[in-house]
């Protein structure tokens, strides 16, 4: 009897001794990975990454914890719990868990859809139709191209729309405003280095300024000076005269990057986060793997409320459209 027992106790005694170095690995990733999301991507698109998955690569946090609390590892169970609270605390923005706003006696309302419509996308006009069902006063497209546009036009999709900007352009820096509202001041201005059409909306009696949002991707060393220059540009709203500001777009970030919290220190609100549930992700679509992130956003300066907020298809595009009813309540 006792042979027997030696082999099974033998073998009991490497699980644990292996289990134990699993979880040591696992709780110092935790902390390399914390590490990055605490203190910026650097100039690595790798550590941007990071950033960006970290409520997901931070999330087995939890699991670490209980196995280092059941195996008796003290460092191993306090490194998991710090990052376990960092975790709770980095997410809550980007887990949207407000409510829609409820206003009486706005000065004006307007529905605005935002949609990044893949320059690759050969669907462009059921992607239009999509968008136009949406019943949307303002319609911002990034990544539009003079193919795009030629079809869309032609198509018919955006007849309603008749108050334009519309700057097509190859590959991924084209855009367009389309508003069934009076437009004004249309311009394509320069954010970074990159062109961004911008107008002035009436709603109501009231001027708005809407900016249609793309950002440089920050999945290369070379784009991530200019990602964050822009995000930083965005971030002066007082450079505008309207009191009213709406950014809507692409912005290829999302709370998890230093770069994009700086809009809500502005004073600036994020759509889904005030009035969503979820994480309201945007990208990727969904056609081909399951939407993760929330990088598109409609951002709205202080005195208007968000009435409501959601995602559409995104047809042949690789990301989400943001549907957003906006409500402005004062000055």
């Amino acid at each position: 009897m006792p042979c027997r027992l030696v082999p099974a106790l033998t073998a009991t005694t490497q699980t644990g001794a292996g289990l134990d170095v699993g979880v040591r690995i696992a709780a110092g990733a935790l902390a390399v990975a914390a590490t990055v999301r605490a203190f910026g991507p650097g100039g690595s698109p790798h550590f941007v990454a990071i950033q960006t998955a970290a409520p997901y690569v931070l999330a087995p946090a939890f699991i670490v914890a209980a196995v280092g609390a059941l195996r008796g590892l003290r460092v191993v169970t306090a490194v998991a719990l710090v990052v376990m609270a960092l975790h709770v605390v980095w997410t809550s923005d980007d887990l949207a868990v407000g409510r829609p706003a409820d206003v009486e006696g706005a000065l004006g309302e307007l529905r605005i859809v935002t949609s990044n419509v893949l320059f690759a996308n050969d669907e462009i006009e059921e992607l239009g139709r999509e968008l136009a069902a949406t019943d949307a006063d303002v319609i911002a497209l990034q990544e539009l191209t003079p193919a795009h546009w030629e079809a869309l036009e032609g198509s018919g999709v955006f007849d309603g729309y008749s108050e334009r900007i519309v700057d097509p352009r190859r590959r991924a820096r084209g855009s367009a405003i389309l508003s069934r509202l009076p437009l004004r001041d249309g311009e394509v201005i320069d954010v970074g280095g990159w062109p961004m059409t911008s107008g002035v909306l009436t709603v109501g009696n009231e001027r708005v300024r809407l900016v249609n949002v793309h950002t440089a991707a920050p999945t290369a060393a070379r784009n991530i000076d200019r990602w964050r220059a822009q995000l930083d540009q965005l971030a002066d709203v007082d450079r505008f005269d309207e009191d009213h500001v709406i950014y809507a777009g692409d912005f290829n970030a999302t709370f998890q990057h230093e770069p994009l919290r700086g809009l809500l220190d502005a004073g600036m609100e994020d759509a889904f986060a005030a009035a969503g549930r979820g994480m309201g992700a945007t990208w990727p679509s969904g056609e081909r793997y399951p939407p993760l992130f929330r990088i598109d956003h409609v951002f709205t300066s202080d005195a208007i409320r968000v009435t409501g907020v959601g995602t559409g298809a995104g047809t042949g595009s690789d990301h989400r459209p943001v549907v957003a009813d906006l409500a402005i309540v004062g000055p």
